[in-house]
């Protein structure tokens, strides 16, 4: 049946990696491209600074550190950048804006401005582009702007340098070898993931994880209020989770993840989210997954699925589904080992790749032994 809730729309639109919608969600709010793989951790921070922003850029609580190479040489990975609240109407052409997609902020030379239905946007594009640009922005996505770049203690401005054609020469052969090294770093991860499928490489990374003496620990989190899911989040013990009754209560909360934490530093993330029986695509789908390289096919991995299977049986909830991309083949390799398995084929009608290709999933499923149907 076709969903007219605009909640869970709206959650179908920004969680499409691994939860795919239903052929009858509206298709005016679903993003025009894929999503690229998310930091749960940063996604909630994201979505917890933008209901705080102006005061803690005003109190300069955060500070913000420069990723990537879309902008050089004006910013540089690792450079400390001041930002300052905007509104779009405040926004100059020139300015270097901050502001939200895909809940990842981006920090992008403004190149236009203009208003749509009485409300201002601005548009933006990097440096290193030499064409095209980011589609428009409004109040509601934009953090502020670059106000001062400092680097190695000196303080930069933000303006767009004019070089000539040696140092031009020079920052476009940089620019390769920087995209060079990280191609052949995609490239070692690849094949590392290919490796973990063999019992083989498993043992031997169990084996070297038991030599080393690191500290493991468990938590679980739950949205503070239902109201503010996927905004702010408090931490819970396993019992109480279950007694919340997931999966019998029908007013109890719709989303729950487990973190698992190696000497402090978060290694393993699962999270989960609850469509309701009024959904083409009911039940409890695995939302997020993250478990770093390294652990995976260790005691990490392991004792991750073994509490969460207990909280999952407990809870008396049967069966997870997860979407994965049907040409993902190393994806549908890591659900497979987390006990998945392929149900059916769902060709998408609404959403286009970066290719302008209806993207293609494989439904997987794991049952969970032991649970009790309510």
């Amino acid at each position: 049946m076709p969903c007219h809730n605009l909640e869970y729309q709206e959650f179908c639109a920004k969680i499409y990696r691994e939860v795919p919608c239903c052929l009858e969600a509206g298709s005016g709010n679903l993003s025009p491209v894929l999503f690229p793989e998310d930091d749960p951790g940063e996604l909630k921070l994201i979505h917890q600074f933008f209901e705080l922003g102006d005061l803690f850029l005003q109190k300069k609580i955060i500070k913000f550190h420069a990723q990537g190479m879309c902008m050089y040489p004006c910013v540089r990975p690792g450079d400390i950048l001041d930002i300052e609240p905007r509104k779009a109407a405040e926004i100059k052409i020139g300015d270097i804006a901050v502001y939200r997609r895909s809940d990842h902020l981006f920090g992008h030379r403004t190149i236009d401005k203009g208003r749509n239905n009485g409300l201002t946007y601005i548009v933006t594009r990097p440096d290193t582009a030499r064409s095209g640009n980011d589609g428009p922005r409004f109040d509601q996505d934009i953090l502020g702007i670059v106000t001062g770049i400092k680097r190695k203690g000196k303080i930069l401005g933000t303006a767009k340098q004019e070089y000539n054609l040696l140092k031009k020469m020079s920052c476009c052969i940089y620019l390769k070898c920087y995209f060079f090294r990280q191609y052949l770093f995609l490239m070692l991860i690849h094949a590392v993931n290919y490796m973990q499928q063999f019992s083989a490489y498993r043992g031997i990374a169990k084996f070297l994880f038991l030599r080393s003496k690191k500290k493991i620990n468990l938590s679980i989190s739950v949205p503070l209020d239902i109201k503010a899911a996927g905004r702010f989040n408090k931490k819970i013990s396993g019992r109480e989770l279950v007694d919340l009754n997931l999966n019998i209560d029908k007013n109890s909360i719709s989303e729950w993840a487990v973190a698992l934490d190696i000497n402090s530093r978060q290694a393993a993330y699962l999270s989960f989210r609850f469509r309701p029986d009024s959904c083409p695509l009911p039940g409890w789908w695995l939302h997020k997954s993250r478990i770093m390289i390294r652990y995976r096919g260790t005691v990490v991995e392991q004792k991750l699925l073994e509490e969460t299977d207990n909280l999952l049986r407990s809870s008396r909830i049967n069966r997870i589904s997860v979407g994965a991309y049907g040409d993902g083949y190393l994806g549908r390799l890591f659900f497979k080992r987390l006990g998945f398995k392929e149900t059916a084929a769902y060709q998408d009608k609404l959403l286009k790749d970066n290719n302008n290709l209806s993207v293609s999933y494989r439904i997987m499923e794991r049952n969970i032994c032991g649970s009790q149907r309510p």
